[in-house]
């Protein structure tokens, strides 16, 4: 036979009852603690669902849900985690999914890190266990989306760096592909690699573009890596490869300089 539930609710009216379940509190130690857990079960232990209920008109905006832990002035506020239990099998995944819209704009998901008054701000860290992959994909249905990567404006310091690396291997390194889409009717996708401009009046210079292969230092029997341009093959007429400086209005124009290592 199935045990018996419990349902514990507040009253109804013109604007429904609170309930609050709250830990004891600490007068010399910490304060009591709160834990809701579903109970084991021969095939699979029972679920905990947190939501709010939906609207009762089409109007309605449905609650929302807040899950943090409490501030404090001089000691470290307590963290939020959450993770799927561990598993001899397959570990359960865990979905952050944003609410869909039939009219509007869907909802957006933000990871933002604290800020601070004194120090440096929180870090965001996306990470994947041993041999796993992180996916970051813009649009899955129908229309593409836009992913921007790019970090804060700074108004008295320097910005931040962008830093795009594989891990070091003993055996073959992996590489980094900048690769445009393809297009079966328009213009396939293009790959700029351009360094930032000088708008101010002060003199300076705006920043430079480095292609360059990895340095050989370990053995005497090994050469650098190659530095390869080219334009893509076509079966009528391919692209240009243009080097050239850019213009002066005032001074000497750039040189290019085209010459090989020394030996």
């Amino acid at each position: 036979l199935n045990a018996g539930s419990i349902a514990i609710a507040s009253g109804h009216g013109r604007s429904g009852g609170d309930f609050l379940v709250s830990g004891g509190h600490g007068t010399l130690a910490e304060g009591g603690s709160i834990r809701i857990a579903g109970g084991k079960g021969a095939t699979t232990s029972g679920r905990v669902d947190i939501s709010t209920e939906s609207g009762m008109e089409t109007s309605s905006a449905s609650g929302a849900i807040s899950l943090a832990t409490g501030s404090t002035s001089s000691a470290t506020s307590g963290s939020v985690t959450v993770r799927t239990g561990n598993a001899n099998g397959q570990a359960g995944d865990m979905t952050f999914m944003g609410g869909n819209s039939m009219s509007s704009s869907a909802a957006s998901i933000t990871l933002q890190a604290g800020l601070s008054n004194d120090e440096l701000g929180g870090s965001t860290y996306v990470a994947s266990a041993d041999a796993g992959s992180v996916d970051v994909v813009a649009g899955l249905h129908g229309l593409s989306g836009d992913i921007g990567l790019s970090t804060g404006t700074s108004v008295v310091g320097d910005s931040g760096t962008i830093s795009i690396t594989t891990g070091d291997s003993e055996n073959q390194a992996g590489g980094i592909v900048l690769l445009g889409g393809v297009s079966t009717l328009g213009e396939a996708g293009a790959v700029i690699l351009q360094s930032g401009a000088l708008s101010s009046h002060i003199p300076g210079a705006s920043g430079k573009v480095d292609v360059s292969s990895g340095s050989v230092s370990a053995s005497l029997e090994s050469i650098s890596g190659s530095v390869t341009m080219h334009s893509g093959s076509s079966t009528s007429a391919s692209g240009t490869v243009a080097v050239h400086s850019g213009s002066s209005q005032a001074g000497a124009s750039g040189n290019v300089l085209i010459a090989s290592g020394d030996s």
